[in-house]
């Protein structure tokens, strides 16, 4: 069997293996064309040239010169110890003259205080203020004794309402007679509820004690 890729004499493609060319009929043998030889590629390393590094060079520092050299002088001048102290002349100063102060006398007016102001005028008197007082005093009381609250609520209720008139009457404030009413009512209604509620419980207490049977 014959390995051919081309034909010797048209030079097309024939299959492997097959001994007559399908193109142009020509019959060849194996000596006709030598399988193709196919040269391995020889690759070369590329060369890199080694970085030569040179050191640097560094100048000499600079040369200073030597500071000048001072020759010590031979004599020195006596200390000041040596010398004796200056006499001067004690001062002399005259006394000052200076005029005498003269002051012009003013010429400007006393000044005008405007007159004092009236003091303010005294509270009314608040013909009501003993009902309101006692008004709040006895609508905070209520609410400390229960079984009498009912009866003590509508007397500082009265009593309030009494020294509220009274107040406004004098023009005085009504904030004391106010709050004893407010107080006094609500002594009135927590005293009934509480009240209202014990009746229904020993209501409720009796009836389970003596039950009723019908006959």
């Amino acid at each position: 069997m014959f390995d051919l890729t081309n034909c010797p004499k048209c030079g097309l493609n024939v299959n492997p293996g097959e001994t007559i060319c399908i193109h142009c009929g020509e019959k060849f043998t194996g000596q006709d064309q030598a399988p193709p030889q196919f040269e391995t590629p020889q690759f070369e390393m590329p060369q890199f040239e080694t970085p030569q590094f040179q050191p640097p060079q560094f100048e000499a520092p600079p040369q200073f010169e030597a500071p000048p050299q001072f020759e010590a002088p031979s004599q020195y001048p006596p200390p000041l110890s040596h010398y004796p102290p200056p006499q001067y002349p004690p001062p002399h100063y005259p006394p000052p003259q200076y005029p005498p102060p003269h002051f012009p006398p003013p010429d400007f007016a006393p000044p005008q205080y405007p007159p004092p102001p009236y003091p303010p005028p005294p509270m009314p008197y608040d013909a009501g203020k003993n009902y309101s007082i006692a008004s709040l005093v006895i609508g905070i009381c209520s609410f400390f004794i229960p079984p009498f609250g009912i009866a003590t609520g509508i007397l500082g209720l009265i009593l309030g309402i009494i020294g509220k008139k009274r107040s406004i009457e004098s023009r005085a404030p009504t904030g004391v007679a106010t709050a004893g009413i407010i107080l006094s009512i609500i002594a009135i209604a927590v005293t009934f509820v509480i009240i209202v509620a014990c009746a229904i419980t020993l209501g409720n207490e009796i009836t389970n004690e003596f039950p009723t049977f019908p006959y």
